[in-house]
């Protein structure tokens, strides 16, 4: 990423640049900016160095920010490096209710439970939350009551999700999780007890509802649990093991 000084040569580069194609003048934007033009033309010039101050009028007046000075593949290798930081997180919030057969899709979040994820995988995520599962046989012994799974709920997860894609659908009151198959009429759910026997597959009307991709806390390196005392004991973290060192 460019450094200080080379933002602040951009923006006087910028700004010759658009003097020069009659945008707009010297002594505009001098007056603008609240600057003597004779400063401004040594700025310009060289003769004098541009403070950050006067650098943040002048932005002002221009209509643009700090991230207008960067080139496009500065700010795309800089997102790429934090994405693959591992130690980069972001906390999440945990819905109240869990997920699972005979519940509802779970719409509201704790106020005092909190996950921290690497930011490498919520990174494309919609409106992130996390949900506990409740107990679902037929999705043994992949997951487990009370397992932890990240909600990416985006509109759009039914078109973007990928045959190994795990969705929350909800149909008949009740909302669970499985591998989806879709067709024009119906969509096919399929668990872990059916998932190779396409005559068992769930047959579902075309309006069951995907309200998000499914992402197993298990498969995320570094998740840390953040958890409040109050939680039910069957809802905090393990307690580290202590090891006694013998003599």
């Amino acid at each position: 990423m460019a450094g200080f000084d080379a933002l602040l040569d951009r923006l006087v580069h910028n700004i010759r640049r658009r003097i020069r194609q009659g945008e707009l003048t010297e002594r505009g934007l001098a007056r603008a900016a609240g600057v003597s033009q004779p400063h401004l033309h040594n700025l310009l010039k060289g003769i004098r160095t541009l403070h950050a101050a006067i650098a943040d009028q002048l932005m002002n007046r221009l209509g643009i920010n700090t991230l207008d000075l960067f080139e496009t593949d500065e700010l795309r290798h800089a997102l790429y490096l934090r994405l693959v930081d591992e130690d980069a997180s972001v906390e999440l919030p945990v819905t109240l209710t869990r997920l699972g057969p005979g519940l509802p899709f779970p719409q509201k979040e704790s106020d005092f439970e909190r996950i921290k994820a690497p930011v490498m995988h919520v990174s494309r995520t919609k409106t992130p939350v996390f949900a506990r599962l409740s107990d679902d046989p037929a999705m043994a012994p992949l997951l487990a009551a009370g397992d932890l799974v990240l909600l990416d709920r985006n509109p759009r997860a039914a078109e973007t999700a990928g045959p190994e894609d795990l969705l929350a659908v909800e149909r008949g009151g009740e909302a669970v999780v499985r591998w989806v198959r879709f067709g024009r009429r119906r969509h096919y759910l399929l668990s872990v007890k059916d998932r190779d026997e396409p005559h068992r597959w769930e047959a579902v009307a075309g309006e069951a509802a995907i309200r998000a991709r499914v992402i197993p806390l298990r498969s995320m390196r570094r998740a840390e649990l953040l958890y409040d005392p109050l939680l039910p004991p069957r809802d905090r973290p393990p307690a580290p093991v202590r090891r006694s060192s013998s003599n």
